[in-house]
């Protein structure tokens, strides 16, 4: 949720490059479970997919602001 949120206020700011960070820093907290295939994917599919999510709406958001 608060990736969704980040990712979303720097859609709306108009600053996609920070998006990345995110990832990044979601990354390096979570290290301990890329030992385990099976939670590493599911973690990179949930992390993908939300911030593919947010990315989307922001875009959205920016058209009908604009």
């Amino acid at each position: 949720m608060f990736e969704r949120a980040l990712t979303l206020t720097f859609m709306y700011l108009k600053v996609p490059e920070a998006v990345p960070m995110i990832f990044v820093a979601k990354s390096i907290i979570r290290f301990d479970y890329s030992k385990e295939r099976y939670l590493a994917e599911y973690y990179l599919a949930g992390t993908l997919g939300s911030i593919t999510f947010a990315v989307i709406v922001g875009i959205i958001i920016n058209y009908i602001v604009a």
